[in-house]
């Protein structure tokens, strides 16, 4: 009989660290630094705009803003 167990979501405390592995780990894949640090100001709208997101939501959440990045760069756009 297997046991079931809850992942509670993260708190305001780890999602920075949830969302540092997520962009470097995508600057690894790009040989190359793919996003602008982020001020205080940054980080705290992206906390912001986190909360209530698991860890598989945050790392979804950066793989389709590297997606816009790339395509706003293949058609001259900026984000």
């Amino acid at each position: 009989m297997g046991l079931l167990g809850g992942v509670g979501l993260p708190g305001r405390g780890g999602r920075p660290s949830i969302v540092r592995v997520h962009l470097a780990k995508a600057g690894r894949r790009a040989g190359r630094r793919v996003f602008e640090q982020l001020d205080e100001g940054g980080w705290e709208r992206l906390l912001e705009a986190t909360e209530g997101l698991s860890g598989a939501d945050i790392a979804e959440a950066v793989r389709r803003a590297l997606e816009l990045k790339v395509q706003a760069g293949a058609t001259g756009g900026s984000i």
